[in-house]
């Protein structure tokens, strides 16, 4: 068996072409990646991995829409977030309008003791997060979308993006001062 690619261009380059050895390297490349990606919106891992395997056939239908603009993980990255999003959808991700009242104020000052954990027990705490709390807060502080975007993509208003994030906050603050 002839061994695949190891430059990226190339293998993006094989990928164009449908060679599943090529498909094969970029997917040993980046699964590690992308799980995490698909564990911080679902939660458990046998999930993550189903959302993620369809990220990588969104990718590899799409990957003529690459425009070597900005980075190819990045682009890889969308996708995987736009996937789990639509499962997220499918599976009826509520979120409730009504909320907001209670949670509508935001803070965005940091808990000091986030500083000594580490990135696993981080994504460890925020998978326990209630889903629509995940959601929010992976798309605005791990993703980096606006609030405005966020409720633009979930098509719910920027209040309840905001009462969801200090939901986040607020839970995950609880989480880090249990230890």
């Amino acid at each position: 068996m002839e061994n695949p690619p190891q430059n990226l261009q190339s293998i993006i380059d094989g990928c164009l072409k449908n060679d599943r050895k090529a498909q094969r390297a970029l997917y040993e490349m980046f699964a590690g990646k992308m799980l995490v990606v698909c564990m911080r919106y679902c939660g458990d891992k046998q999930t993550a991995q189903d959302w993620m395997h369809d990220g990588f056939i969104s990718i590899y239908s799409n990957i003529k829409q690459y425009q070597n603009k900005g980075a190819f993980e990045g682009w890889m990255r969308k996708i995987m977030v736009n996937v789990s999003l639509d499962h997220l959808r499918r599976n009826r991700l509520v979120f409730d309008d009504n909320e907001e009242a209670m949670f509508a104020v935001y803070d965005d000052s940091q808990p000091n003791q986030i500083e000594q954990l580490s990135a696993k027990e981080i994504l460890q705490m925020i998978t326990r997060l209630p889903a629509n709390q995940r959601t929010v807060f992976n798309l605005h502080a791990i993703e980096g979308y606006s609030l405005v975007e966020i409720a633009h993509k979930l098509n719910i208003n920027e209040a309840t993006v905001r009462s969801h994030y200090a939901r986040a906050r607020q839970t995950l603050r609880t989480m880090i001062e249990k230890g």
